[in-house]
């Protein structure tokens, strides 16, 4: 999968915002309540994957993320202190695996039905500022979510 930004390390230290969408934009994660997502099986399990980024060994901060119910937003940093650190690529490679495998051995994805998207989104975040907007974005999300299908969930 290429790198978005032509010429960027995506292996170098530094802040990303993320983005991975469900197959078709299905919404198999959940439900968006008011300001909450309710969680799926399948979402549950997604959110508990994501909580997992920061792990040790991994070379990365998860500093924000939320699962709506077709896609999810992460905010993560690089701290670049060990070359053989994965690449953002190899990074969200691994989650969209994970999770679903995961959703196959839990029985709430079925065999050769994709769960992901080809492909993300990301951003390189350059400051503080973005930071800051990025975060207050990812929390707001779900508010939003329901703005735009006119408060009905």
């Amino acid at each position: 999968m290429p790198s978005r930004l032509e010429g960027w390390d995506y292996g170098a230290p530094g802040a990303y915002f993320i983005t991975a969408c469900t197959y078709r934009r299905r919404p198999v994660f959940g439900v968006v309540e008011g300001e909450r997502v309710l969680l799926s099986a399948l979402g549950a399990l997604t959110a508990a994957c994501v909580s997992r980024l920061s792990d040790s060994g991994r070379h990365v901060a998860l500093q924000a993320a939320v699962v709506m119910p077709d896609h999810v937003h992460l905010l993560i940093d690089r701290d670049g202190t060990d070359v053989g650190a994965p690449t953002v690529d190899d990074l969200v490679r691994a989650f969209k695996a994970r999770t679903t495998h995961g959703a196959r051995r839990a029985g709430v994805l079925a065999p050769g039905v994709p769960l992901w998207q080809r492909g993300f989104f990301d951003r390189i975040v350059r400051s503080a500022q973005e930071r800051t907007a990025l975060v207050a974005y990812i929390e707001t999300n779900p508010w939003r979510w329901t703005l735009r299908r006119g408060g009905v969930s």
